[in-house]
């Protein structure tokens, strides 16, 4: 009897299959294991896998590192361990692969501090941040590079730009400001220039005022005084004119009133008087001349009527 391998499609006999002694499957037995070496590199070298299935139908289980030992040549037998060991390496957030291709070998290197990576193996470069392996630099390292440069260059200028904004505005505010506070100062100065004048004026009419008052004073005093001075003017007059009127006679002829203030006893009653003479006041009439050549003495005669 000849089985059918469902993965070879080669025939042989149902005796020449090898057992596996996790598999139940009833066709597995003893026999030549070249077919199951095939079917494991391939798997390995062809796929890349490193859980390899049981190649029967139906058969869920997974073959283990003894039985791939066993059934695999050497050179598979490495590179399975090898797979293995990269799979556990790459767990390793840090772990970096060197990215020559005739190298191999890794490294732990965080990229996050220098994104350019230096082989200790085979010392080329490479840039772990894009995955390539570079001679001397990266050329997405420099276009990125240029990238960020380009854009800080825009933020820069956004940043000039916005610094020159804001000068200009605090330029304006400042001169609002300015302006502010100078027309404070300039009606500051108006209400302190209106109020000196305000207090010149009300100095000077308080000055003038008072200097009225005191003109009117000294007028109301120089009044005063000149009406003290024609009240006693007046007394001294009416007291003099009474002692002026009780010393005169009246003539005996006209009945002027005759003063005699000196000379001799012989008088004259003078004009507006009617002219006549005579003699002391005991009005005995006289001539014209007087003869008498006693008691001489200036005379002087007042008519009053």
């Amino acid at each position: 009897m000849k089985y059918l391998n469902g993965i070879y499609m080669i025939n042989f006999a149902l005796s020449e299959i090898p057992t596996f002694k996790w598999c139940l499957n009833p066709i597995c037995g003893s026999g030549q294991d070249h077919y199951y070496g095939e079917y494991i590199k391939h798997e390995i070298e062809d796929n890349g896998n490193v859980k390899i299935k049981c190649p029967e139908d139906g058969c869920k289980e997974f073959l283990n590192q003894k039985d791939i030992k066993e059934f695999a040549s050497e050179e598979s037998f490495k590179r399975y361990e090898r797979f293995l060991l990269n799979i556990a390496l790459s767990e390793i957030p840090t772990f970096q692969w060197c990215l020559n291709p005739n190298c191999g070998s890794g490294q732990d290197h965080d990229q996050e501090d220098n994104p350019i990576m230096i082989c200790n193996s085979c010392g080329k470069k490479s840039c772990v941040e894009h995955g390539l392996p570079i001679n001397a630099e990266c050329e997405r390292c420099i276009e990125e590079e240029e990238e960020v440069e380009r854009r800080l260059q825009e933020e820069e200028q956004r940043l000039r730009e916005e610094e020159r904004r804001w000068q200009e505005e605090e330029q304006r505010r400042r001169e609002e400001e300015e302006r502010r506070r100078r027309e404070e100062e300039r009606r500051r100065r108006e209400e302190e220039e209106r109020r000196r004048r305000e207090e010149v004026r009300r100095r000077r009419e308080e000055e003038e005022r008072r200097r009225r008052e005191e003109e009117e004073s000294r007028q109301r005093f120089r009044r005063q005084e000149e009406e003290q001075r024609r009240l006693v003017a007046r007394q001294n007059a009416e007291s003099a004119s009474e002692s002026y009127v009780n010393t005169m006679k009246q003539c005996p002829k006209c009945k002027c009133r005759i003063e005699k203030n000196g000379g001799c006893n012989h008088m004259t009653c003078r004009r507006p008087g009617c002219g006549i003479n005579f003699v002391g006041w005991f009005f005995i009439l006289a001539t014209r001349n007087c003869t008498c050549g006693r008691l001489r003495r200036p005379l002087q005669l007042t008519n009053n009527n």
